[in-house]
This record gives structure tokens, sequence and C-alpha cells, in this order.
């Protein structure tokens, strides 16, 4: 891997409100700059240093906006360039950093430079323990690096098929078919979906019907159709568990012959599964959650999820190990950094968001009591009383009266 495979193709910088921008770069400095105690005393040669250490390394960077709303893009980010707290600034060559803006100028030029808006800005690598990365700063960050996923995901689906016999175009359809029972299997069950799975699984039999197929754009209904559950709002837990149940089958699908029909399988393979945990890390990013007990625990089956599907590509990969380079299966080959990213920012996002959620605390009643009494007294409100019902389950006699020696949930 040399310089030119390291070298991301734009910078992107995300305010601590979650804003992005992705202005054009076309380089700059760093400088790093020592911080020195120099005593002078008198009849003493030289000076005496002491080294303090380094301050923050600065970041000079020009940055400027195209095209026919450069204005309002430029506005935009001249406007979020005040808000407090560090950016997130993935920088073409440095990678992720996170930096306080120190200083803005715009150039404002519409004669001479009309469709162009030039900002020269100065920002400040700040010690590690001043850095705040806000939930709104990674959630714009997880949004940007599943657009590249997708594409990524693409670009790795076109260059591990092949469509030279109708063996191999029969082994991707097949195999498509066989992940949509999975699918049907085990999404059936989620509510609210139905609609728009139906009409995605229409463009997919169209796209079926072709021969050679348009594999970009077959891919990409089934990133489509996988992302369905991660749009369902409400229980989370309830949203990931008939993914858990699609990749669990999938992953347990037996291993393919070593030939270019089998890396057709798990090519199409590969997508299904990636899209699964990619819906998963979605759900993270924008589930509600009622607990903190909750929160920790999607963060937890995110990262789970993505070792188990990593886990079943390796073992598939070693099916390949004794074909010859070009006949090789490559797990992951353009999606493994991206996707590890995006679960690892997903159990992050949750995480941060969990200390602003309620604490489970159980009761264990000393007596009778009316579970609309217990809703009141705990929650001040009886508009909790649903809460209450749900979370401890109640149905039935026990919605009118708990009996003494019960432990009951409740949320503080």
């Amino acid at each position: 891997m040399s310089w030119l495979d390291r070298l991301r193709g734009s910078v992107e910088l995300t305010s601590p409100d979650g804003h992005v921008f992705n202005p054009s770069w076309s380089g700059n400095t760093r400088t790093l700059e020592k911080q020195l105690g120099v005593f002078k005393y008198p009849n003493v040669d030289r000076e005496i240093v002491q080294d303090l250490g380094i301050a923050g390394v600065r970041y000079p960077l020009t940055l400027s906006f195209h095209g026919a709303d450069n204005d309002l893009e430029a506005d935009r980010f001249f406007a979020a360039f005040s808000s407090k707290n560090t950016w997130l600034v993935a920088h073409p060559t440095k990678g992720l950093l996170s930096l306080q803006p120190i200083k803005i100028r715009e150039t404002i030029e519409p004669v001479e430079s009309g469709s162009i808006t030039v900002f020269e800005t100065e920002w400040m690598h700040p010690a590690e323990k001043s850095i705040r990365i806000t939930p709104a700063q990674i959630a714009a960050r997880i949004a940007s690096i599943q657009r590249s996923l997708d594409e990524a995901a693409l670009d790795q689906l076109n260059n591990l098929a092949s469509q030279s016999s109708a063996a191999e175009i029969n082994a991707l359809k097949n195999s498509t078919r066989s992940a949509l029972s999975i699918f049907d299997t085990a999404m059936g069950a989620i509510e609210g979906i139905a609609d728009a799975a139906e009409a995605i699984r229409r463009g997919i039999n169209d796209s079926m019907n072709m021969s050679p197929l348009d594999l970009t754009v077959l891919g990409g209904q089934i990133q489509s159709l996988m992302m369905l559950p991660a749009k369902i709002t409400g229980d989370v837990l309830g949203a990931i568990r008939p993914i858990r149940d699609f990749l669990d089958k999938m992953r347990a699908l037996p291993d393919e012959v070593a030939d270019q029909t089998g890396l057709n399988v798990m090519a199409i393979r590969e997508l299904f599964m990636l899209s699964g945990n990619a819906a998963i890390s979605s759900l993270g990013v924008n589930g509600r959650y009622e607990t903190r007990a909750k929160s920790v625990e999607v963060a937890g089956l995110g990262l789970a999820e993505f070792k188990k599907t990593v886990d079943a590509l390796d073992v598939a990969q070693a099916n390949f190990d004794d074909e010859l380079i070009g006949g090789q299966y490559f797990s992951q080959s353009l999606t493994f950094v991206l996707s590890s990213e995006i679960a690892a920012l997903s159990a992050s996002h949750v995480l941060s968001r969990s200390f602003d959620l309620s604490v489970e605390k159980m009761i264990l009643l000393s007596e009778a009591r009316a579970p609309i009494e217990i809703a009141i007294t705990e929650y001040g409100s009886v508009d909790k009383f649903d809460l209450f019902v749900d979370s401890n389950n109640l149905k039935g006699d026990d919605i009118l009266i708990l009996p003494a020696g019960r432990e009951v949930l409740v949320y503080v």
C-alpha cells in the first residue's frame, strides 16, 4: 500500500452541532512549536533552557466552495465556525483529527471568482484531555462513512463476481434468491416495512430477469432492502432481533465450492451481511432509548454482530486458500476498515447518549399496591402508567393490583 492508496479524495469537516462540510482542498502546512522556558543569568554563557513540552499543532487550511450555491454553503460554513468546542476533521493525509477552530478569513471577490468562495482558516490540535466529540458529530460522521461503505461494497461486488458463463450468472441469481428467502422468514414479523419491501422486491425481480445482471443496480436494491428495518422507530432491540436472526441464518449457510461460482455466491452473501450489520449500526444511531441498560445492550449487540460476521467471512475465505491468487476469496477486501469504523462509532454514539438516560431500579413491594399508585408515586404523574405496565409486562389482574413480595421495575 503506497501513500496514494492512503490519500483521501477530499477533506470533510463536521461541526460540534453535526453540520458536515466538504470543501475543496489542495494542501496545507502544519506547524509544531516547542514550549521553552529560557533563563539568562549574569556571568553565565548561553541561556539555560527548560523544555516544557509542545504547544498545540497548528493547521492552516485554505478551503474553497464551488458551484452555483457556493455562496450559500460558504455562509453556512462561516456561521458554523462560531460553534463552541472542537470540530471533527477527516484530513486527506492525516486521518481523523479533532481540531479547535482559531481564525477564519473569507475572500469575497464576486467579479473575479463568483463561482468560488475561498476561506483561509487556522486550527489547532489541542491536548487529548480537552477533546470532546459530540453525539451529533459522531452521527454525522457515521452517515458520511455509510455512503462510502455503500459505494465500496458495490465495487467489491463487481470486482469479485464474474458473469462469463450461464453457471456463474445462475450462481448470482440463486444466491440472491436464497438470501431473500431468509430475509422474508426473518423480517416478516416487522410491522411497517411490508409495502416498502414489496416495492424493492419488484425492482430486484426486474433486475434478476436481465442477463448479464447489472450488479450495481442489484447491489443497490439489496442495500435498500436491508436498511428498511433501520427506519423503524420505537423498540430498538425489537428491530435488531430479526436482523440478528437473518445474519445468524446467513452465517450458517454451507461452504461453497472453491471456484468462480463459489466466489459469486460469496459476493452476494457478503453484501447481504454487510448491509445487515450496517442496519444494526444505523438503528444504534437513530434509535430511541428509555434506559441506560438498553443503550448499553444495543452498543454491545452491534459490536458482537459485526465480529461474528467478520469471523464467518474469514472462515469462508479459508475455504479458498488452496486456489491460485486470482481464484481466492478475500473477505471484505474494500470494506473492512469502513465497516469496523461504523460499528465502533455507532457503539460510541450509543454509549455517549446513555449518560442522559434513566437507570433501572427494582422495588420489592412490602404490601399489595396498585400499579397506577406506584406509577404516580415513582414518576410523579399518571402519564407514566403505560410505561410502568409495559416495562413490567403486566397483564390481566396484575394491572389492577400487585401482591406483596413482587419485584417491580421503575426508571430513575
